[in-house]
């Protein structure tokens, strides 16, 4: 999973502990990441975000899921776990 971020986003900002306890708890299934939309316009452009901040679920490559806005952690360990369960 990465969320698009921008440091200036308040969301954002309120998001981090949260994104930080998913890589935590999903150490060593899935990665987690983070994605700087201020400095990585390629990938923005690429993944079509158009807002933030974003959460995009990939697998193989593909994305799963996509959640654009705050949200908590249960929602994003659902989105992971949904990923992960899938064939």
């Amino acid at each position: 999973m990465f969320e698009f971020y921008s440091r200036t986003c308040t969301y954002c900002q309120a998001m981090e502990p949260i994104v930080e306890r998913l890589a935590v708890d999903f150490s060593g299934r899935a990665v987690v990441g983070k994605v700087n939309v201020d400095t990585e316009s390629a990938l923005v452009s690429t993944w079509a975000i158009r807002g933030w901040p974003t959460f995009v679920v990939t697998k193989g490559g593909r994305e799963t899921s996509r959640l654009l806005g705050a949200t908590t952690y249960d929602e994003l360990a659902r989105m992971l776990n949904a990923a992960l369960a899938a064939p």
